[in-house]
């Protein structure tokens, strides 16, 4: 199990400061610990429960451990996706890291230091920065469409006449290399063909890093 992270040590700075506080000060520590400290273990176990079954299934597949054993990369890798596990609960987020440190460990991905780069993508985005990212990758075009933005509103109905989401989440993904459209707010015809993908050659390799890898023997 990793070893505290600052999380863990912001926690324990907040219930001391709580329990200085005089009459109500250890009561108020006490409901910290009650409420927020189960949670953030509770989360921790959940990912490393399925980070060793994941490991489980690779070893049963022809991964060798003693490799993984010394392998800082590998090391490094599980310890920044378990601080980032610990901040979320969204499931889409987790599966984008678990498939993220798989990949890792299969080799299929880019350098050492993009690596670190899409986990910290992964740490501060939404889903909805994987999902519409996705969806611009190969975007589904119908003839009733004439604007952008059309595409994720069918896509996401729950996302409709809400471009307050999708908009931030356009220029964050715009913003860091991922897209090649400035706007979501413009004609179908601007896109190069009907299925003109708008995602980069980075933003294909994000994709890829956070997606399932293929099963692959050693």
């Amino acid at each position: 199990m990793p070893a505290a992270s600052g999380s863990d040590i912001a926690h324990a700075i907040v219930k001391a400061v709580l329990a200085s506080v005089p009459v109500a000060g250890g009561a108020l520590a006490e409901l910290m610990q009650l409420f927020i400290g189960p949670a953030v273990d509770k989360r921790r176990e959940a990912w490393m429960r399925r980070v060793a079954a994941k490991l489980t299934t690779l070893l049963a597949n022809g991964l060798h451990a003693d490799r993984l054993q010394h392998d800082d990369r590998f090391i490094s890798a599980v310890l920044q996706t378990t601080l980032i596990a610990q901040r979320t609960h969204s499931e889409e987020k987790l599966e984008a890291l678990n498939n993220a440190l798989w990949n890792i460990v299969t080799t299929q991905t880019p350098d050492e230091a993009l690596e670190s780069i899409f986990l910290g993508y992964v740490d501060s985005f939404t889903e909805w920065h994987i999902r519409i990212l996705r969806l611009y990758q190969q975007p589904s075009v119908n003839a009733a469409m004439i604007e952008l933005y059309q595409i994720v509103e069918t896509a996401y109905p729950e996302l409709k006449g809400r471009p307050e989401i999708y908009d931030t989440v356009w220029q964050d993904l715009l913003q860091k290399g991922l897209v090649n459209m400035s706007s979501l707010h413009g004609s179908i015809g601007q896109m190069t063909s009907i299925t003109g993908r708008r995602s980069t050659a980075l933003g294909d390799r994000f994709l890829q890093f956070v997606s399932d890898p293929a099963p692959r023997s050693e």
